[in-house]
């Protein structure tokens, strides 16, 4: 198997499949940069957890997009922050199948580099988990992309931490989408701030 690791690019996925998790280990960053999206789709949750933390960390966005979302869970597992390239690539599938845990390993600074289509991905449950400094950290732009069941599912206080900026980017469907409750945490001057549109 040694001469066959010098070159690991051309190693089939069936091969990398085989691979046990001391020679995934074994990986150097240079080789794990190498690896083509299909050799990383065919590696198992116990191969992705092999992997040293620096080799997880030169994955590609590519590479991470390419992950199924079980072996995906092993990276987050780790407790360290996927870089940004890594975070933009995750595809909706991925992120669909986010827990709450999962949301300690993203920062405010990912959470602005998501797309609507990846924000609309996150289950209701998961957006209502989120921390008031998450919620602060979305974009207007993002927070007019949210789905109403997303919205409906948020915590007052979260909704209270919405910024006047963020208020005043929600639609009026995703405002009217807004529970009783919902409505009376956001803070009056945000309130004052609604344009004739939205009210």
């Amino acid at each position: 198997m040694g001469s066959i690791m010098s070159y690991i690019s051309s190693i089939s996925a069936s091969q990398i499949q085989s691979f046990t998790t001391s020679q995934v280990a074994g990986l150097s960053t240079s080789q794990v940069r190498e690896l083509s999206t299909a050799q990383v789709a065919a590696l198992s949750s116990a191969q992705i957890s092999a992997m040293e933390n620096e080799d997880v960390l030169v994955l590609s966005g590519a590479q991470i997009g390419a992950m199924n979302t079980t072996a995906l869970s092993q990276v987050y597992d780790r407790k360290s922050l996927l870089a940004a390239s890594q975070i933009s690539n995750l595809t909706t599938g991925q992120i669909a199948a986010f827990t709450t845990a999962s949301l300690s390993y993203i920062n405010t600074a990912d959470i602005q580099r998501l797309s609507a289509a990846q924000l609309n991905a996150f289950q209701t449950g998961v957006v209502a988990a989120m921390g008031t400094d998450k919620i602060q950290a979305l974009t207007t732009t993002q927070i007019n992309q949210l789905s109403t069941s997303q919205l409906n599912k948020l915590t007052t206080t979260q909704v209270q931490a919405l910024t006047t900026a963020q208020v005043r980017g929600l639609t009026s469907s995703q405002l009217n989408s807004l529970t009783t409750a919902q409505v009376a945490s956001i803070e009056t001057g945000d309130i004052a701030a609604l344009s004739a549109t939205q009210v």
